[in-house]
């Protein structure tokens, strides 16, 4: 009877270490996650101010084009218009 309970308890043993060692390794791979995590934040972030930085150039650019072409339109030299809508119909197809 001794034995069999020395054998239990051995076993006993073994699963608290496998236990252990499977806590250690979930709390490895929680901390790798969460770093992980944190990169692609950063990398959004910084895709999304970049992002942001274009839209206002582009915002920028549209708004100016719009004013020459509305300039041009009260001008008597139609051109001058038609060069301007040319070029902002460049810029757009480029964005």
């Amino acid at each position: 009877m001794k034995e069999v309970d020395a054998l239990n308890w051995v076993e006993v043993e073994k699963l608290k270490k496998f236990r252990a060692h499977i806590i250690e390794y979930l709390n490895k791979r929680v901390k790798e996650l969460i770093a992980e995590m944190q990169q692609l934040r950063d990398r959004d972030m910084s895709l999304l101010q970049d992002i942001q930085g274009r839209l206002k150039t582009w915002q920028s650019d549209l708004s100016d084009a719009k004013a020459k072409l509305q300039s041009h339109q009260q001008s008597t030299y139609m051109y001058k218009l038609f060069i301007t809508a040319k070029r902002t119909r460049n810029m757009v197809d480029q964005l």
